[in-house]
């Protein structure tokens, strides 16, 4: 949701009939409301609901900000009916303008009534106990043989199959000269809400699994991963942090009676959001864990913002010591890759190039991707995401020079693709951009040479 811009989610409002209320923002129209077309009519009613949709950014309190940010979700949610062939249309032409040719998104598949179809099975559940696997294996077998839980999963499949094609349609792909959006390639994650109680999350976690290992099998691998979104200093989310944690490991690492993953395509295709907080919004004791957990305990593909890295603390014995480093070394060793969202983090969480861990990430070398986190709310694009990393890390120096340069920029850019879930063999040797796969040695793809984290890039004037 947060990808699209307030003029897009507006024409789309205007485009459906619907209508705006102040306390629920834009909501199917029923009597006493006004709708979206009459209410933007005017220059202040088109101003103050575009103000709405995006996030507040320069000097604002840090605090409303973030808290603004997770209330735009609510605002929009009824637009998110489906997997909107016009929205998906919008970020592949902004895609192409910026001549990406792939992206992956983040969404759930019926945002305005998905979690409640979902969350009406759940009183025909067994009791979930999240530490307990016989209690997870119980609820989860319950569900997914339930008839309206196979069948909303097959809808949501659908949809996402629909909306694609009928992106292909508005975008004319099989004209005989193609406009350059029809190059890009978008695929999804289905996300996971954090701040339901804990059934619905294992509900949602099990819909997810269940959704893109379906269609990575029997489909067109429409769907690709799972992901966990929502604000984490929510007391909800704090409290029941640990319990997803364990949900989340359970999924990954279950197996069937022959030892084989039971979600084997879903498996390495985690990425979860994880320390986007600070002091401000979290007491110390969950600032200094979770991330850390996180990485642990369910061990992702990917972590979405990771800024509380140097913060973490892990307990030894019956000592709890600083483990930055470690943690660090067991992602740069896994290929645990962290997605950076500079403009995110700095407007919602106050961090800003002097005490950003990005630079440390780097110099462990844990695989960086650049990242939007959410481009329409922010107003921003992948390109000035590029251009904050050379302007705002331009004085961060390595013992063997520059900390950003020309060739650390395209290793970011491929990280990209090399770290995203799309399917098929990499074209380098172990993630080495300096050494080509076997039976790729013909590529046209610039090598990087193997001291090419430490060329300098001229710094801007």
């Amino acid at each position: 949701m947060g990808a699209m811009e307030a003029g897009v989610l507006i024409r789309r409002a205007i485009e459906n009939g619907m209508c705006f209320d102040e306390q629920r923002g834009i909501v199917r129209c029923e009597t006493g409301l006004v709708s979206v077309k009459n209410y933007t009519e005017s220059y202040t009613g088109y101003m103050k609901l575009e103000q709405i949709l995006t996030s507040p950014k320069g000097d604002s309190d840090r605090l409303d900000n973030h808290e603004l940010f997770f209330q735009y979700f609510p605002i929009v949610s009824a637009l998110f009916f489906d997997i909107d062939a016009s929205f998906v249309t919008e970020l592949r032409k902004k895609a192409a303008a910026e001549q990406l040719f792939y992206i992956e998104s983040t969404v759930y598949w019926n945002e305005q009534s998905g979690p409640d179809q979902l969350f009406a099975l759940l009183d025909h559940m067994p009791s979930l106990t999240p530490l307990n696997d016989e209690t997870m294996e119980a609820f989860r077998v319950a569900l997914t043989t339930h008839p309206a839980f196979k069948g909303q999963v097959a809808a949501a499949e659908a949809l996402f199959v629909k909306g694609l094609q009928a992106s292909d349609l508005q975008l004319g792909c099989n004209a005989a000269t193609p406009v350059s959006a029809c190059s890009v390639l978008m695929r999804f994650l289905h996300e996971i809400h954090r701040t339901n109680t804990l059934s619905q999350v294992f509900a949602q976690i099990i819909f997810a699994f269940e959704l893109a290992q379906q269609s990575m099998t029997k489909g067109n691998g429409e769907i690709l991963g799972v992901n966990i979104v929502g604000p984490e200093d929510h007391p909800v989310a704090i409290r029941d942090y640990s319990s997803h944690l364990s949900m989340l490991a359970y999924m990954k690492n279950l197996r069937s009676t022959d030892n084989q993953l039971v979600y084997d395509r879903v498996a390495a295709h985690l990425s979860l959001h994880a320390g986007e907080m600070n002091t401000l919004l979290a007491d110390t004791d969950v600032l200094t864990t979770t991330l850390g957990n996180t990485v642990q305990v369910v061990r992702p593909a990917r972590i979405g913002h990771g800024l509380t890295i140097m913060k973490q603390v892990c307990s030894y014995n019956t000592s709890s010591v600083g483990c930055a480093d470690v943690l660090l070394g067991k992602m740069a060793q896994a290929g645990m890759a962290v997605e950076i969202p500079f403009t995110s983090n700095r407007e919602l969480i106050g961090v800003m190039p002097q005490t950003h861990p990005f630079p440390e990430y780097v110099r462990h070398q844990v695989p960086v991707v650049i990242a939007t986190d959410d481009p329409g709310v922010l107003k921003i694009n992948l390109t000035s995401q590029f251009v904050e990393a050379v302007y705002g890390y331009n004085f961060v120096t390595n013992e063997d020079g520059f900390l950003i340069t020309l060739d650390r920029l395209i290793e970011f850019s491929r990280n990209a693709l090399e770290y995203s879930f799309l399917p098929g063999k990499s074209l380098w040797q172990d993630h080495d951009y300096s050494q080509y796969a076997a039976g790729c040695q013909n590529a046209s793809g610039r090598k990087l040479g193997r001291n090419y984290r430490f060329k300098k890039l001229i710094p801007a004037p």
